[in-house]
């Protein structure tokens, strides 16, 4: 033992239901943190928690694939001169969880991420050929989201004429007809998910999964791309297009709207555990980039995706 930290209500961080609130909605963070700091100077030997650090085995555990695997996994998807692969990345205060991974490996294969925000811009970025909706807190912010009426209409139109989309947890919400708001007041959303979501007040499916495609899509039939779910959430509509594994338990059940072109859902995936993935995105993104929007097949459910 080299130390310890005593309760400090000065330095106190709130939760919510999926966690910390976010360190922006904070007031005082950095007397916060400047607090916490102060004390631990005397309450533990940080010189000696260096030395030990110091002397611990390197361990490199993080997978990075090889840059020559990685080319051969995907080789250029733009004939070359014509740039890169621009992809419309939402983020602000209601879209705001990434894995870094998966932009990284987006980047890696090319492609360039253009952030936008959902609550302030009124357009979509220029020239985008794919588009990504993250998870974060939509239903804090469903009255403004609702009230950016021409975002909404761009992106339910964009989707439909085949824009390639992933849309995860918080970014799946946006993309239903209505949401919820935790005072339960109903806003119009996006609209491209033809059902409502609402608030269980409770975890719903919390946990790892392994998603299965059942069909040929954004993986071949029956291949594995792993994610987690962690939300108080759910849909009427949460699409049965890909099936969820429990990796311990090895319970099934259904989710996921895969479109020709989207895959979307609660569950937030792991792209280095299938970049296989990723690849099929930005071929997807190339060949919209190429035909300039040009519709494609609707989906088996029918919907115009």
């Amino acid at each position: 033992v080299i130390g310890y930290l005593p309760r400090l209500p000065e330095a106190e961080l709130p939760d919510r239901h999926l966690g910390l609130v976010l360190p922006w909605e904070i007031e005082g963070l950095r007397a916060k943190i400047r607090a916490a700091a102060d004390v631990m100077r005397r309450t533990a030997d940080i010189g000696r928690l260096l030395a030990i650090a110091e002397r611990a085995r390197t361990r490199d555990e993080t997978f990075v694939l090889p840059e020559a695997e990685l080319l051969t996994a995907c080789p250029s998807v733009l004939p070359r001169g014509e740039g890169r692969l621009r992809i419309g990345v939402a983020r602000d205060e209601a879209f705001c969880f990434y894995y870094e991974e998966n932009l990284a490996l987006l980047r890696r294969a090319g492609a360039e991420l253009v952030p936008f925000s959902p609550l302030r811009d009124r357009a979509l970025p220029e020239g985008i050929c794919g588009l990504l909706l993250g998870g974060g807190y939509p239903e804090l912010y469903a009255e403004r989201l609702s009230r950016n009426v021409s975002l909404r209409e761009q992106i339910a139109g964009r989707i439909s004429d085949g824009l390639p989309t992933v849309a995860e947890c918080g970014g799946f919400l946006y993309l239903h007809e209505v949401l919820e708001d935790p005072e339960r007041r109903e806003y119009p959303m996006v609209g491209v998910v033809p059902g409502r979501c609402f608030d269980t007040g409770r975890s719903v499916r919390f946990g790892y999964v392994e998603l299965v495609e059942k069909q040929e899509g954004f993986l071949p039939r029956g291949e594995r791309i792993l994610g987690h779910e962690f939300h108080h959430y759910d849909s009427t509509l949460n699409g049965e297009d890909v099936a969820a594994v429990k990796p311990v338990s090895g319970r099934r059940y259904d989710c996921v709207h895969r479109g020709s072109a989207c895959w979307l859902g609660f569950p937030h995936l792991y792209w280095y555990s299938n970049p296989a993935f990723a690849f099929r995105f930005l071929e997807m993104a190339a060949r919209y980039h190429r035909t300039k929007g040009t519709p494609f097949l609707a989906n088996r459910n029918g919907y115009k995706w």
